[in-house]
């Protein structure tokens, strides 16, 4: 297995970006099985982080090198900053269009990955897992799977404070987690999402096109997304989307990612 950190000029975000990348080079699992036929290509999954956090974090705090061996299934792990994956053209900040096309298309050119929907994977957690669902939904044709873990869902339906701030609040009460303009500044005007921003209006033109990837959900009980993650999954079986969901103990915390991974 190699592991290794890899910068390069983005295009498509104008800047130096960085991202570490797991690649099970070895021909057998930890277990001495055999995984895979020499020089075949491997299977991808395109991992993302949260927010306030960057790409070493799923090294740092998960056994995702491990289950990648395992599985031999390559592993890609950008930076998102803190852009919630979306895509702001005024400032640069196509980070959907860079994970679903340039990330893509860079790594299959760098390392020998299967160019199969059906071996082509995204996930993430938190912000990340907002992030997977929004790039999966919208390039559909390149990714066969989404993997949601404790998703940031909460950008609808936010509510106001007495002085008419819209809040995020951590599900449908307690206290608020950010003020609104935060999330405005990486995903556009709440009120009007832009379509590429918005997983609901992409989930409808995936299902309009016969073109849904299979979705697996991953929501803590003790999770303050809890009630939006719920929301969501009742809307994709509405849709008659296929979507394997599962609450389970844990919170919004490394232990329970881990497991969902």
């Amino acid at each position: 297995m190699a592991t290794m950190e890899v910068h390069f000029f983005s295009e498509t975000l104008k800047r130096n970006v960085t991202f570490n990348a797991i690649i099970p080079v070895d021909k057998r699992s930890i277990d001495g099985n055999k995984v895979r036929e020499p020089d075949s290509p491997m299977k991808t999954l395109y991992l993302l982080h949260g927010v306030y956090g960057d790409y070493t974090e799923w090294l740092n705090f998960t056994r995702v090198a491990l289950w990648a061996q395992d599985m031999n299934v390559a592993v890609i792990m950008p930076s998102g900053e803190n852009k919630f994956y979306c895509d702001i053209e005024d400032a640069n900040d196509n980070f959907g269009k860079f994970v679903g096309e340039e990330l893509v298309s860079f790594t299959r050119s760098l390392f020998h990955l299967s160019t199969a929907r059906e071996d082509t994977y995204v996930a993430g957690l938190s912000m990340g897992g907002l992030g997977a669902l929004l790039t999966g939904l919208r390039y559909p044709n390149t990714f066969g799977y989404i993997g949601a873990f404790s998703s940031a869902l909460m950008l609808d339906n936010t509510p106001v404070d007495d002085k008419g701030t819209q809040l995020i609040h951590r599900g449908s009460t307690g206290e608020p987690i950010s003020r609104a303009e935060f999330y405005e500044s990486s995903v556009g005007s709440l009120e009007n999402l832009d379509p590429r921003n918005d997983i609901y209006k992409l989930v409808d033109t995936c299902v309009a096109a016969g073109n849904t990837p299979k979705i697996y959900q991953a929501v803590g009980t003790s999770d303050f997304l809890l009630l939006c993650n719920r929301k969501f999954k009742d809307y994709l079986e509405s849709k008659g989307v296929a979507v394997q969901y599962e609450e389970s103990e844990g919170a919004h915390e490394w232990n329970f990612w881990d497991q969902a991974l």
